[in-house]
Formats: C-alpha cells, sequence, structure tokens
C-alpha cells in the first residue's frame, strides 16, 4: 500500500512539474524542501521496486522527469539550490546520474540491436506473423494487418519487403511504431531524461560538474557524440499538443545546450 501511494504521489508530481505550465509548481517544490525528499529517492531506488524491472524503471523515469522539470523551470535562487544539490559529496549525484545513463544507454542499444536484426526479412517474417495473429484477435489498426499480409506474402513469392516498401506497395509506418515503442520499453525515455540532465548541469557554469561528466564518460568508454545524438532525438520527439511556436523555441533551447556540451 505504501509502495502504490508513494508511485501515485509521484506521477501526480511528475505530471504537475512538466512543462512550461508547470514552473510555478517546481518553483513550489523547491521552497516547501522537495529536494530533502526527490534526491534520496534518485540516489537510490527503494528495494521493493528492484524486484520488478517495469517498477524499476518507471520510478526511475518519475524521479528524472521531475528534475528535469526543475532544470527547465527554476530560475534564479531556486534553480542554485538545486544546481549545488550535485555538487554535495563529492558530486555524488553526478556519479549516480552517469551510471544511470550507461545502465539505460546499455539496454537501448541492446533493442536496437534486436530491431536491426528483425528489419531483414526473416526477422520481419518472424514478427510480422505473430503480429498478424494476434491482429486478427485484437482487430488492430488496418496498416498493422495491410503490412503482415503482405509479409507472409512475401515469405511465398520471394519478395523484399524493403524493396516492396520502396515501391510504396506497402506502408512502414506500422513497424516502425512498434519498432519505436519497443525502444521506449527498453529505456530509452529515461535515457533522454538522464541525458538532459546531463547537459543542463553542464551548462550551468558551474566547471566542476561539467569537469566530473566529462571525466566519467571517459573514464567508461563513454561517448559526447552519442549523448549529442540521443538528444538530437529527443529534441524532434518534444512537444505534441503544443503549438508550433513552443516546439521550435524548445527545440532551439535544447540544441543550444547540445553544442556547448
Amino acid at each position: 500500500e505504501k509502495k502504490m501511494s508513494r508511485c501515485s504521489s509521484m506521477k501526480v508530481l511528475d505530471h504537475g512539474m512538466i512543462g512550461a505550465e508547470g514552473a510555478d509548481n517546481c518553483h513550489k517544490f523547491v521552497d516547501i524542501l522537495g529536494l530533502r525528499t526527490i534526491f534520496p529517492l534518485f540516489m537510490k531506488t527503494p528495494k521493493k521496486m528492484k524486484k520488478s524491472v517495469s517498477s524499476e524503471k518507471e520510478h526511475e523515469e518519475h524521479v528524472c522527469s521531475i528534475i528535469a522539470s526543475m532544470l527547465r523551470n527554476l530560475k534564479s535562487q531556486q534553480r542554485s539550490r538545486l544546481l549545488n544539490k550535485f555538487t554535495e559529496n563529492d558530486c555524488e549525484k553526478v556519479d549516480r546520474l552517469m551510471e544511470m545513463h550507461f545502465k539505460y544507454l546499455e539496454a537501448v542499444q541492446q533493442a536496437d540491436k534486436r530491431i536491426e536484426g528483425e528489419k531483414h526479412a526473416d526477422g520481419c517474417y518472424v514478427t510480422c506473423v505473430r503480429t498478424y495473429s494476434h491482429s486478427v484477435i485484437q482487430g488492430l489498426h488496418r496498416k498493422r494487418l495491410q503490412l503482415c499480409l503482405a509479409v507472409l506474402a512475401m515469405s511465398k513469392t520471394g519478395k523484399d519487403l524493403h524493396a516492396m516498401v520502396r515501391r510504396g506497395e506497402i506502408l512502414d509506418d506500422g513497424i516502425e511504431d512498434d519498432f519505436y515503442i519497443r525502444r521506449l520499453d527498453a529505456g530509452l525515455f529515461v535515457l533522454q531524461l538522464i541525458c538532459y540532465i546531463m547537459v543542463e548541469i553542464s551548462n550551468s557554469g558551474i566547471a566542476q560538474l561539467q569537469q566530473r561528466v566529462q571525466q566519467i564518460l571517459n573514464l567508461r568508454g563513454g561517448s559526447v557524440k552519442v549523448v549529442r545524438h540521443i538528444m538530437r532525438e529527443y529534441a524532434e520527439s518534444i512537444g505534441d499538443g503544443k503549438s508550433e511556436e513552443f516546439k521550435e523555441a524548445e527545440r532551439k533551447r535544447i540544441m543550444d545546450l547540445v553544442e556547448n556540451f
């Protein structure tokens, strides 16, 4: 019951702090000493949640989203208080951030490898046969059925799936959506939030934070290019339901951070 209550509270808090409209809530959260609550949860995921991969990922996603929202929205004194948290105890929170970065990067890279394998004809055939069977039962989207039927036909005629897509014989939107959802399930969104926090604190003007991020990246064979690629993908995906003006402004803000990372 306590675990469910904590999860529900985290979801509500996360939702209330997202975007420009969450700025007031972010400032109130710091004013009521919320940093004392959120950072222990950031530093250590509760043991009960670690027993379930999905619960652990959900918890870490909400915590990182809350911190990312604060970095986006906080101004002046409240922002300084947040950034100072990352310098405490010899930058232990930066160490934790980088630990999570490599954890989720590995998970997403593993998912990407599996997806790349399935993009070959044999893999697509197996995936789509399963999807076709499920689609018949669940009555899923027409494009999905079209793609599955096409792949089944391809297996009998020897046609190449990608050639069929290029010629416009079938649409690949459905399967690409599936691949993207699987990347999200592997932890892509959490990874994007982590990278966002990395570039924000690296652009904070606190040399200690930037140096620690770069130091750990170098020690563990990480790559600035990989972080920039993840952030570019994140910038392209933000702003659903927002005005085009807002989307462009937010993308520019993020890309400016990335270029200075």
